[in-house]
């Protein structure tokens, strides 16, 4: 928006947000547990939270309520399901599993405190969120999956960048 990138005017766009982002996962967790209940429900339920992998990234980039939101997320991922399910099983890897067994590694063979393994894990957790973060809004983001303006749009830009242009 021709604004200075800046992590203060980020913050000025997302902290309005943050209810809807809150109230998206929430949603989005409580039909994934409702479905994980029965063991018809479990297959289902992943599909669903591959499916609504971006829908913190709709709530930001189109300010869209919570439903709007689940529902973009699946027309985002529709037709490259098994890569964005790829992606998602690496981040939780990465954030959710490794940091634990470097926790329990520590535990085992080091004289650390208890105390100290637990800051680690959780300074490991927070260096890898962002990284997480970035790694799906770079992939929500990907120009290859962006509908191309038809050609004549792209006539018509360079007609008039030629008309704005001063003859020599």
């Amino acid at each position: 928006a021709r604004e200075p990138a800046t992590p203060w005017a980020a913050l000025r766009e997302v902290v309005p947000l943050l209810p809807r982002l809150l109230w998206v996962e929430i949603l989005g967790t409580l039909a994934m547990v409702g479905l994980a209940l029965t063991l018809i429900g479990i297959p289902y339920a992943i599909k669903k939270g591959v499916d609504w992998t971006f829908a913190g990234q709709e709530v930001v980039f189109r300010r869209c309520k919570a439903r709007e939101a689940l529902s973009g997320s699946t027309q985002r991922v529709r037709g490259r399901w098994w890569a964005i399910a790829g992606v998602d099983v690496a981040l939780l890897f990465l954030g959710g599993v490794l940091a634990p067994l470097i926790a329990a590694f520590l535990i085992m063979f080091s004289d650390f405190p208890l105390w100290t393994i637990n800051a680690l894990g959780v300074a490991f957790f927070g260096l890898a969120l962002p990284y997480m973060v970035t790694t799906l809004t770079l992939l929500y983001l990907d120009p290859r999956e962006q509908p191309e303006p038809p050609a004549s749009t792209w006539r018509q830009r360079l007609r008039r960048r030629a008309a704005a242009e001063p003859a020599r």
